[in-house]
């Protein structure tokens, strides 16, 4: 089925080769910004709209704009034609902009006209490629379930920590947990597995909460909810990792832990994000 999919992708990829041309499907756009490892950018709008019609004129067609927009799929959504569509977004007023992931995920949303200087401030943001989320986003597109909602939402996290622009990191970060919640609600309770996930996507959660620097309220949940004797021995890679994240350099008990970590990081990755985000604090 993947490989049907990139064959699909691939057409779009080939018949719509210039980024300016405006689609007017929001999943075509999706199977292209998967094919070109692009954000799409949607632009609800309607021809009866003053504001839509003057960031048309103004904004959208200034040259830099244009360039920029070389970087996104861009799509625009008729908001009279496509109801459904703007109701899905909870678009009650246009112009209404948005910049999406290749499954329809929010990653920025402004609301309003955006003249061409201030367009180009977001755009220059988002102006990113997100090669290593996709083919996770892909598995996640073709098959929602709540591993590759799991592995989707694994992959934003670990894309946002190399991200230096603090605003931007936090809007995918984010987008993960949207990704976490879906592979929470995806559980399915009858899974033998189930309590293993159930606590692997906790404790993830928690994760997200020390990216966005909130490392008290995590301290005090795992204190209360996760005492160490009560991990699952599958997921104590992961504790061990919050409990070195929140340590600090002067911490007793920094050593301990580290060296827990290592013996349970058979794969190295949560080493890896170690250092990553030890160079964001």
């Amino acid at each position: 089925m993947i490989k049907k999919l990139l064959v699909v992708i691939i057409l779009f990829t080939t018949s719509n080769s210039f980024a300016t041309n405006w689609l007017h499907s929001l999943e075509d756009a999706q199977k292209l910004a998967l094919g070109q490892n692009k954000l799409i950018l949607v632009d609800f709008w309607a021809s009866w709209c003053g504001p839509c019609l003057k960031m048309d004129k103004d904004s959208w067609s200034d040259p830099e704009v244009q360039s920029l927009m070389e970087a996104f799929i861009p799509v625009k959504i008729d908001f009279d034609r496509q109801k459904n569509l703007a109701r899905s977004y909870q678009v009650n007023a246009i112009p209404d902009f948005y910049i999406m992931d290749g499954n329809g995920a929010v990653i920025y949303h402004h609301k309003g006209y955006l003249n061409a200087f201030d367009l180009i401030r977001e755009l220059k943001k988002y102006q990113i490629n997100i090669a290593f989320t996709n083919t996770s986003a892909i598995q996640y597109y073709q098959k929602q379930q709540y591993n590759t909602a799991f592995k989707l939402a694994e992959r934003y996290m670990d894309f946002s920590l190399n991200i230096s622009e603090k605003e931007v990191r936090l809007n995918f970060l984010q987008v993960a947990k949207k990704y976490l919640n879906k592979s929470e609600d995806l559980l399915v309770n009858t899974m033998s597995t189930y309590n293993l996930f159930e606590e692997r996507i906790a404790l993830y959660d928690l994760m997200i909460d020390v990216y966005r620097g909130k490392t008290s309220k995590v301290t005090r949940i795992l204190a209360k909810e996760y005492p160490e004797s009560s991990i699952d021995p599958r997921n104590q890679v992961v504790f061990y990792f919050l409990k070195s994240c929140l340590c600090k350099p002067d911490d007793s008990e920094l050593a301990l832990v580290s060296e827990k970590l290592k013996s349970k990081d058979v794969s190295g990755n949560f080493q890896t994000r170690l250092q990553w985000f030890s160079a964001i604090e």
